[in-house]
C-alpha cells in the first residue's frame, strides 16, 4: 500500500482531523507510520491516538495486536502550519491492548533508520 490520507474523528473534538498513514507488513507484524500534516485542523495524532488506532485498524481490517505503530512529524514552517517545527521527528508508540483497544501510549524516539 502507499501513502494515503487518512480522515480520523477524536471522541473529544468534533473537528475531524486528517494524516497521512503507510502500511505494510514485515515479518509477520504490520507496520503503520502515521505522519502528522502541517495544515491537520483536528487532534494532533499523538493526542488523538487511541481513537486514531482503533479507527486505522477497523478501517483497514487489521488486527491489533499485530499492529507495530509508528508517527511521524515532519519539519515545517509557520506559514505551512502556523507555527515552526524545525526538526523531522519519528517516534515508535508502544501500548498496552485491552478488548483490542490500545491504552497507556509510551513514545519512544526512534531515528528514520529504525523506520526504513
Amino acid at each position: 500500500m502507499g501513502i494515503e490520507r487518512f480522515s480520523y474523528r477524536n471522541s473529544g473534538n468534533r473537528t475531524i482531523g486528517f494524516c497521512e498513514i503507510y502500511i505494510c507488513e514485515v515479518e509477520g507484524r504490520i507496520k503503520v507510520i502515521v505522519t502528522e500534516l502541517p495544515d491537520n485542523p483536528g487532534m494532533s495524532i499523538c493526542n488523538a491516538f487511541e481513537d486514531l488506532f482503533v479507527q486505522v485498524c477497523e478501517f483497514y481490517d487489521l488486527p491489533p495486536d499485530k499492529v507495530d505503530w509508528m508517527e511521524h512529524w515532519p519539519a515545517w514552517t509557520a506559514a505551512e502550519g502556523g507555527y515552526d517545527r524545525p526538526k523531522e521527528e519519528y517516534c515508535k508508540v508502544e501500548f498496552d491492548l485491552e478488548n483490542n483497544r490500545a491504552t497507556n501510549p509510551r513514545w519512544i524516539h526512534i531515528t528514520p533508520v529504525v523506520v526504513e
